[in-house]
């Protein structure tokens, strides 16, 4: 499951920065239809690995590096990348909340206000940054676990 996770984790960051761009470009209609796919699949993901942690994880991967590597890096990349990804997921949440709620249908999706529009697209920047640190994080938690020990 850890291998699947880390792939998943990289497809819906991969999603995020693809529909950025066609924020970037005033594709509108676009950004809407990507952003809240990868939404959907990363709640999918987090539904899954769950109901897969309450399950299965009796018998977790215990650390088998040394105290200090322990210590210093594997301990803080998983608290790290917890607190990064509930961040992220409540920022995604709330992007995709405020997006809908005040954005407006014309010829395409359009925010009212540059006010508007420019809130969206900050919290939209926080969240993929979040998320990347979420996934840098998680890359070094895997490789510690199932690459290097």
């Amino acid at each position: 499951f850890a291998d699947l996770s880390l792939i998943i984790e990289i497809i819906i960051v991969s999603i995020f920065i693809y529909g950025a761009t066609f924020a970037r470009k005033k594709l509108s209609d676009k950004h809407h239809t990507i952003m809240l796919a990868g939404f959907s699949l990363n709640l999918l993901f987090v539904l899954s690995y769950m109901v897969y942690s309450s399950l299965f994880k009796s018998g977790a991967v215990k650390f088998a590096g040394s105290e200090a590597v322990k210590k210093f890096v594997y301990l803080p990349a998983v608290i790290i990348h917890g607190s990064a990804s509930t961040i992220a997921f409540i920022l995604a949440a709330y992007a995709a909340y405020y997006g809908i709620k005040h954005s407006v249908i014309k010829k395409r999706r359009i925010f009212p206000s540059k006010e508007e529009r420019e809130k969206h697209a900050k919290i939209g920047k926080v969240t993929i940054y979040t998320w990347a640190i979420a996934l840098i994080t998680g890359s070094v938690v895997y490789l510690l676990l199932y690459v290097l020990y």
